[in-house]
């Protein structure tokens, strides 16, 4: 089992019916209106976000998740969009140590994401992320 990272269009258009039913719950469920599904594959198609999956040894899709390059004035992250699926634990310890080969590749300080309290817990307790800010919004 291994994350396969769709890198270009061609691979994001045969390969998006792998990653967005996994991620359409996200956006249902988690996320608050910052954007849809189609937003996220015109993104990924637009080489914006780097969607990936991860396949059981039966060959189902169990994980899929969007990562985002974010370039701060000092310094360079990857931001985790979106990560669904099921057994999230078992798919993000799979997943996790080329995501982070390929954020040094890309030269990131950090990886970083915005997300629900549980996902916050899952992150810390299976990845080792540690807190860094409290995300607070005002609705207009």
């Amino acid at each position: 089992m291994k994350p396969q990272f769709l890198y270009s269009p061609e691979l994001v258009e045969a390969e998006w019916c792998k990653v967005g039913p996994h991620i359409d719950r996200v956006v249902s469920e988690a996320a608050h209106g910052e954007f849809d599904i189609a937003d996220l594959y015109r993104l990924s198609l637009a080489g914006r976000m780097l969607p990936f999956y991860v396949v059981d040894d039966n060959g189902e899709v169990f994980l899929a998740g969007l990562l985002e390059m974010v370039r701060y004035p000092a310094m360079t992250t990857i931001n985790v969009v979106a990560l669904g699926g099921e057994r999230m634990m078992e798919g993000a310890a799979v997943a996790w140590p080329p995501i982070v080969e390929f954020a040094r590749h890309l030269g990131a300080k950090a990886i970083e994401a915005s997300c629900s309290k549980a996902m916050a817990r899952l992150l810390r307790s299976a990845l080792g992320f540690e807190p860094a800010y409290e995300n607070v919004r005002f609705a207009l």
